[in-house]
């Protein structure tokens, strides 16, 4: 349940942007990448089991929650707007050293929450040895895969990849093809 900001809420977080906004390099950064990554780590420390081989950890699934939507996790609810996950694209450590509002311990337990019964589901797909292809390289994949909704796990580590909704077409090419993704997106991503 939300509740309208107070007007001391509202006034403290007034002062700290512009606390912050005196703060910032020239890069849009508000603490270093050491710092940042120490307060992530701090934040989201645990994980959810999936299974034996399969994890979700806060870190990832916090990192991941502009997907939240497309598997019924309402941003809303735990007093975000769908526009401040979607700013998680640009890497979640780059999104803390800009000072922007960290999602909650509850909200990263509702994402996977909402994941894992897609995995555990009698009716889910299990596809091994997929391919995912993300801004470094491909991975071996392990994908859950039910109706419209893929779940990806590194076949390696047993970590979350990522897990959302997906379009049909692209639900459709992942099935003839055992891939997410393709070599463009890496190249697309490196020459961010």
């Amino acid at each position: 349940m939300s509740h309208p900001p107070s007007r001391f809420e509202r006034e403290t977080l007034h002062m700290t942007k512009q606390m912050c906004h005196a703060s910032v390099d020239e890069n849009g950064f508000v603490m270093s990448y050491n710092k940042a990554v120490k307060l992530l780590q701090e934040t989201y420390r645990g994980s959810m089991q999936v299974t034996e081989d399969f994890r979700i950890g806060d870190w990832q699934a916090a990192s991941h929650l502009y997907h939240g939507n497309g598997v019924g996790v309402d941003p809303g609810a735990f007093g975000m707007l769908q526009a401040e996950l979607d700013k998680l694209r640009g890497g979640f450590i780059n999104y803390a050293r800009k000072g922007y509002k960290l999602p909650s311990i509850e909200h990263v337990r509702a994402y996977q929450t909402a994941l894992k019964p897609i995995c555990l589901d009698s009716t889910s797909i299990r596809h091994d040895d997929a391919e995912y292809y993300y801004k470094h390289s491909m991975e071996g994949t392990t994908v859950f895969q039910s109706s419209r909704y893929l779940v990806c796990f590194n076949q390696t580590t047993g970590d979350l990849i990522t897990g959302d909704k997906q379009r049909a077409g692209t639900i459709r090419k992942f099935n003839e093809t055992n891939r997410i993704g393709s070599q463009r997106w890496i190249d697309k991503w490196s020459k961010k």
